[in-house]
């Protein structure tokens, strides 16, 4: 990818990316630096997280890296701190983190619950709060939650990652709602089957990848860029009338 490859819709602007070491989350971060923002990479795991801001920067893009739990308020709220004295203020925060886990609902133990609704949602949560109170003292701003397409239709033994993404809806919606007197807009980008590490171990299976494609009109799996390309989006002025709903990147998933 070279950085002229992309309208700079995004110069001037401060953003946080979470979860951004790998995945959507770099893709993300890579698109945001090539439409010309500085990028604040936040991952819980620092060496994938160098690795992006390295990207960023070899391609001639402003990057820095923060190690970060989004399940914990502090390290959230010291995490946009961060962004506003390194940037000035904070323009966008895309709650991109996040994690899965597949058992049949009578196996589901408490801990594993417990961890994805404390990534997954809670994460988000703490991550819009902290932004939302930020970009109020600025003027505005554009807060991105990454959902599925798990928060619409259900998936067998994911009840747990299902329930979480359906709280990430409701979340954006609400606070869309109650952030729009602050020209805060909030929105969601709903993956549909993304080819990343969090579920490759379960595409590799032939028969399971056969049966998944038959689900998408499309016939195959969205790259990471394309979920980036409608993050970017959202987090343009070209989106400003548009709040409280979920840009779904799924082939046609939900029609079929």
């Amino acid at each position: 990818m070279t950085f002229d490859s992309h309208p700079r819709r995004l110069s001037g602007r401060t953003a946080i990316v979470t979860g951004a070491g790998s995945g959507n989350g770099r893709a993300i971060a890579l698109r945001f630096a090539a439409e010309d923002a500085s990028v604040l990479v936040a991952d819980i795991n620092e060496e994938s997280g160098l690795e992006t801001v390295q990207s960023i920067r070899s391609s001639g893009g402003a990057a820095e890296f923060r190690r970060v739990n989004v399940a914990d308020k502090a390290d959230i709220d010291s995490l946009v701190d961060s962004a506003v004295e390194w940037g000035g203020k904070l323009d966008i925060i895309v709650n991109n983190a996040g994690i899965n886990a597949r058992n049949p609902l009578p196996d589901i133990v408490t801990a594993e619950w417990q961890a994805l609704i404390d990534v997954n949602l809670k994460g988000v949560f703490f991550g819009t709060q902290a932004a939302a109170r930020a970009m109020i003292k600025s003027g505005g701003g554009k807060i991105v939650n990454i959902s599925s397409i798990r928060e619409q239709v259900a998936g067998l033994g994911n009840i747990a990652y299902c329930g979480s993404k359906g709280g990430v809806r409701m979340l954006t919606r609400a606070a869309a709602l109650e952030l729009a007197e602050h020209k805060i807009n909030v929105t969601a980008v709903g993956p549909g089957y993304v080819e990343t590490n969090m579920t490759r171990t379960l595409l590799g299976d032939p028969q399971v990848m056969s049966g998944l494609l038959a689900t998408v009109p499309w016939g195959r799996l969205a790259f990471p860029e394309e979920v980036a390309a409608a993050v970017a989006f959202l987090a343009s002025d070209e989106s400003d009338f548009i709040t409280g709903t979920t840009l779904y990147v799924d082939g046609g998933h939900l029609t079929a």
